[in-house]
C-alpha cells in the first residue's frame, strides 16, 4: 500500500471527507498546521473531526522568526520515508523550508492547488512563488484555470494533474439534483417550508467578511424590484451591510445565521438564483453545492470555480469583480432567462464533481507517479 503524506493547513470538513476516502486505498498521513478550535472565523459546526482511515497530526513545536510562524516538527515528519508528499500550499514558512529541505536532498514532493489566480505580484512575490512552486516534481490541479496559474510560476504542463473539486458525495449531488423532477413544486414545497412570500428568490451563502463582497450585493440589490427577495446566509451582519440596507430601505433582504448542508438546502431547493458576489476566490464551493442544486450560479471573475465552471446564459453568468451595476444587470437577465432550462444545464454541468472522482483522480495520478519512479 502506497505510503502518503498531505501536509496542509487545518481540517476542513470537505477534506476530511477526501482524506477519509482516500485513506481507504492508500496508508495516510496529514499533517495539519493548526486545530479546527484555532480557526475563529469558522463557526465551530463547520467542522468535522472524524478521522476514521487517516491519520491526523497536528503540528505542536512551534518557533517565531521576526513574529513568523514556523513548526519545527515538520522536519521530522517528513523524514519518515513516504512514497509520496503532497503540500496543500505553499505560502507559510513551514511549508516553504519543508520544500527547501526536500529539494535539497532530492527528495520529490508535489504541490496541490484547489485554484489560483494570477496576480500583479511584486518581483520578490513572483520570485518567491515561481521558486516553489517550479521547485516541485509534479502538480495537483482543481482545473484548466488552475493549471494556467501552476504553469506561469514555472510549472511543467506535462506534469500537471487535474482532479474534479468538490465538497459533495455522489449520493448528495444525485439528491441535490432530484428537484429537477419536481421543479415548481419543490420550489414552492421550499418556500412554505422556510416561510419565504416573495416570488423570486435570490440566494448568496458565505463568511461576512469583506472579501465576500456582500455590500455589492446589497448595492446591486438597490437597483432590483422589491419583490425579489435576498437570502444571505452566514452569519451576523455587520454595520456597513445593516447601514446599506437601511440607506436603500432594503425590507427584501434577510441575513441568516450560519446554517449546516441539512439546512442549507431547504434555500438551495427555495432559490432561482444563486449568487457569489466575491472579489475573490481560489474556488468557491458553495458555486459547486449551488450547480448541483440546479441553480443557476452569477459569480465574478475573480472567483475560480466560475472561471472554470460557468458558461454564459447557459448556467450561470460571470461579471467583472467590484461592480455592482453588473451584478445587478446580471441578476435581472437571468431573471428574466429560462430558470428551468438553465437548471438543468447547471446540473449537468457539476454532477460529474464528487468526492469520489476526486478521489479516484488522485488514486490514478498516484500510481503514475509510482510508475515512473517518483
Amino acid at each position: 500500500m502506497k505510503k502518503v503524506l498531505f501536509i496542509t493547513n487545518y481540517p476542513s470538513p470537505y477534506r476530511v471527507d477526501f482524506f477519509n476516502l482516500l485513506g481507504k486505498s492508500v496508508d495516510l498521513t496529514v499533517s495539519f498546521t493548526s486545530k479546527p478550535e484555532q480557526q475563529k472565523h469558522r463557526s465551530e459546526n463547520w467542522f468535522n473531526t472524524d478521522y476514521k482511515f487517516f491519520k491526523p497530526i497536528f503540528l505542536q513545536k512551534l518557533r517565531k522568526i521576526g513574529g513568523i510562524e514556523l513548526y519545527i516538527d515538520i522536519f521530522d515528519i517528513i523524514k519518515n520515508g513516504f512514497d509520496i508528499i503532497i503540500f496543500g500550499g505553499y505560502s507559510s514558512l513551514t511549508f516553504m523550508l519543508a520544500m527547501e529541505y526536500l529539494h535539497k536532498n532530492n527528495i520529490d514532493y508535489y504541490i496541490e492547488a484547489d485554484g489560483g489566480l494570477i496576480r500583479k505580484d511584486s518581483r520578490l512575490k513572483h520570485f518567491i512563488k515561481k521558486h516553489f512552486i517550479s521547485s516541485a516534481t509534479g502538480w495537483f490541479s482543481s482545473g484548466k484555470v488552475t493549471t494556467e496559474y501552476f504553469v506561469f510560476y514555472g510549472a511543467k504542463r506535462d506534469f500537471v494533474f487535474q482532479y474534479p473539486f468538490s465538497s459533495q458525495f455522489t449520493r448528495e449531488v444525485k439528491e441535490a439534483g432530484m428537484v429537477l423532477t419536481n421543479w415548481p413544486q419543490a420550489k414552492t414545497d421550499a418556500k412554505n417550508k422556510i416561510g419565504i412570500n416573495e416570488s423570486k428568490i435570490i440566494l448568496s451563502i458565505g463568511q461576512f467578511i469583506p472579501r465576500k463582497g456582500f455590500d455589492l450585493l446589497l448595492h446591486a440589490a438597490a437597483k432590483i424590484d422589491r419583490n425579489v427577495g435576498f437570502y444571505i446566509i452566514g452569519g451576523t451582519p455587520t454595520e456597513e451591510y445593516l447601514d446599506l440596507v437601511q440607506k436603500y430601505q432594503l425590507n427584501n433582504v434577510h441575513f441568516i445565521e450560519f446554517k449546516g448542508k441539512a439546512e442549507l438546502q431547504d434555500y438551495y431547493k427555495a432559490a432561482d438564483i444563486f449568487v457569489m458576489p466575491t472579489r475573490e476566490d481560489i474556488w468557491g464551493l458553495v458555486v459547486n453545492e449551488a450547480l448541483s442544486n440546479a441553480l443557476p450560479v452569477l459569480t465574478t471573475d475573480k472567483c475560480v470555480a466560475g472561471l472554470e465552471l460557468i458558461k454564459n446564459f447557459e448556467n450561470g453568468y460571470i461579471v467583472p469583480a467590484e461592480d455592482p451595476d453588473a451584478i445587478a444587470d446580471g441578476i435581472i437577465k437571468l431573471l428574466t432567462s429560462d430558470l428551468a432550462s438553465m437548471g438543468v444545464k447547471a446540473y449537468l454541468s457539476i454532477k460529474e464533481y464528487t468526492i469520489e472522482n476526486m478521489v479516484a483522480a488522485h488514486l490514478k495520478y498516484m500510481d503514475e507517479i509510482i510508475k515512473k519512479g517518483g
